[in-house]
């Protein structure tokens, strides 16, 4: 009995592994494009949700301090006579546990004479903004 030997069965043709190397890497390459874009996504929506944090902080301060405190005008500095007593900035209007971000409050008088319209910013270390919050402050007239 004589033995035959395919000669296409005993294994793979270079074209054949140079075919499989290059869809492969075609697939990774399209992965390994996922992986910095995911990261910078990550830290984006990290300091997003630090600044709503931090405006939630500064609206509860704005809250606590009294109604005649409040007037209407654009403060970027805090905690002295002159302005606004803001506890969890500095004078600069950097926060004190994330200094990099800074705080802009924007208080504009309404049609209400009672209430002011205010707009909180925070603002990143390139003092672009990242978030802005709108509330209504009652005062007295």
């Amino acid at each position: 009995m004589k033995k035959y030997f395919s000669l296409n069965s005993r294994g793979f043709t270079l074209v054949e592994i140079l075919g499989a190397i290059t869809i492969l890497s075609i697939v990774l390459l399209g992965l390994f494009t996922l992986f910095p874009q995911s990261a910078n996504l990550q830290n984006i929506n990290e300091d997003k949700l630090t600044a709503t944090n931090l405006s939630n902080i500064v609206l509860e301060d704005l809250r606590n301090l009294d109604a005649d405190e409040l007037s209407a005008g654009t403060y970027e500095r805090f905690n002295t006579s002159d302005f606004l007593e803001i506890s969890s900035v500095q004078n600069n209007g950097q926060f004190i546990k994330h200094p990099e971000f800074s705080l802009k409050i924007e208080l504009r008088e309404s049609d209400d004479e009672d209430i002011l319209r205010g707009i909180i910013k925070i603002l990143d270390k390139d003092n672009e903004e990242i978030m802005r919050t709108y509330y209504l402050f009652e005062v007295s007239s």
